[in-house]
């Protein structure tokens, strides 16, 4: 009798640790994401000069951009929740049916999100003239191309440091 409730309280610390660690790893994402967020309409807004963005054009990008991350915020949460549910479900040993059918609903949701970062894309190009969506297009392909060299770097100095 002892054993089996040893094992139990093991067996439901285990759960425990694991929902903590995930619930962590998780909130440590939401922050990545909404700073990420940020910066993307923060690149738009603090070019705004070099742009050249009319008032009316700032407004506009300003009242999408709201849309947008509404948006974007209600298909994360979709996401998170669906990915719960799937959790719970390969803990209480769904059927394979089951398992497939919520991973398509969150693969679904992801591809919604894709989609949301593409129709954005679009139309914020529709409010652009050429010139400022080349202008604009050009600027944030020369930061991706910094961070992606800094992420490289600091990825460098990481395994620098684990030798």
């Amino acid at each position: 009798m002892n054993t089996k409730l040893y094992t139990n309280i093991i067996a439901m610390a285990v759960v425990l640790l694991l929902a903590v660690s995930t619930g962590m790893a998780q909130s440590h994402d939401s922050g990545q994401k909404k700073h990420k967020q940020m910066k993307h309409h923060m690149s738009v807004m603090s070019m705004a000069k070099e742009l050249n963005l009319t008032d009316k054009q700032m407004e506009k990008i300003k009242n999408l951009h709201h849309d947008f991350e509404k948006k974007q915020i209600k298909i994360d949460a979709d996401i998170e929740i669906a990915e719960l549910d799937f959790k719970k479900m390969m803990m209480e040993d769904a059927s394979q049916k089951d398992l497939n059918k919520q991973a398509d609903a969150i693969a679904n949701k992801m591809a919604e999100k894709r989609k949301l970062h593409i129709n954005m894309r679009f139309k914020l190009k529709s409010n652009l003239s050429g010139e400022q969506w080349d202008s604009w297009k050009k600027q944030m392909h020369g930061r991706k191309m910094k961070q992606h060299k800094q992420k490289g770097h600091r990825m460098e100095m990481k395994k620098q440091k684990e030798m």
